[in-house]
């Protein structure tokens, strides 16, 4: 499953957004965020939320300007948070968690950045931010959101 992940996270990496229609990207996250692997499974728990990070930084930013996409958008965003909070509460002194951290910050803060520099739609940019704040409120939850940058209190 690891390797699977990693090999699919590699492939989304490489692939241009525009070279594959919409409706093909969101069921390809709708099958990712509904075959996360087990908890006890951690290496490819760790691959799984690798290739979730990627699909955040690469799609949403693109897919979140057109409202009929939401939906599904907002499906993934709510799954991928769930999956989050069960790495964060799995353990601090793992390497899940460690990674989820990391891996979890870096997304909320690239898409605040994107937010800020992208062509997105007004509409847009307010869908990201959403996604930002709802995957925030997950490391908020644990106390790990220092590494966060643009924090609006």
């Amino acid at each position: 499953a690891k390797r699977g992940f990693e090999s699919l996270q590699g492939i989304v990496m490489s692939t241009k957004v525009e070279s594959i229609p919409v409706g093909k990207w969101l069921n390809f996250l709708d099958m990712v965020a509904s075959n996360s692997p087990s908890i006890s499974v951690q290496a490819a728990r760790i691959s799984s939320l690798g290739l979730i990070g990627r699909l955040f930084l690469t799609l949403m930013p693109e897919l979140c300007n057109e409202k009929e996409n939401w939906s599904q958008l907002e499906e993934f965003t709510i799954s991928s948070a769930a999956s989050v909070n069960e790495n964060l509460r799995a353990g601090r002194a793992t390497a899940l968690f460690e990674t989820t951290v990391e891996t979890i910050t870096n997304v909320v803060n690239v898409l605040q950045i994107a937010k800020q520099v992208s062509m997105a739609t007004p509409e847009g940019e307010s869908f990201c931010a959403w996604v930002s704040e709802t995957l925030l409120y997950e490391l908020e939850q644990v106390g790990a959101c220092g590494g966060v940058t643009n924090r609006q209190e």
